[in-house]
C-alpha cells in the first residue's frame, strides 16, 4: 500500500468509535459481501489478479481514506469549497 499509515489509522478508530457508541451501524451481511466483491475487482484491476490473490493487505490508499472519511462524516465538500474558499482550494 501506499501512502501515510497515520491518517489512515486516526479514521479507522473514528469509525471504530462510531461503531462502539452506536452512531454508526455495520451494513447488512449482503450488502457487505457485494461492497467486498466490487474492491476487489477494483484491487484486480489496478492492481492485476497475481498482486490481489498473493498480496491480500495491499490497498488503494486514496481511494480507502476516501469511503471512511465519506462513512464516518468528515469528507471535505471540495465542490463546495472551490466555489466558496477558491484560495483554500488551490
Amino acid at each position: 500500500a501506499l501512502g501515510a499509515i497515520p491518517p489512515l489509522l486516526e479514521l479507522q478508530a473514528r469509525w471504530f468509535a462510531l461503531l462502539c457508541s452506536n452512531k454508526l451501524k455495520l451494513p447488512n451481511k449482503f450488502d457487505m459481501l457485494k461492497q467486498i466483491s466490487k474492491y476487489v475487482k477494483y484491487l484486480e484491476w489496478q492492481l492485476t489478479v497475481y498482486r490481489v490473490t498473493r498480496l491480500t493487505g495491499l490497498t488503494d490508499n486514496l481511494i480507502y481514506a476516501d469511503d471512511l472519511a465519506r462513512t464516518i462524516g468528515c469528507r471535505p465538500n471540495f465542490t463546495r469549497i472551490f466555489f466558496t474558499e477558491p484560495k483554500l482550494w488551490l
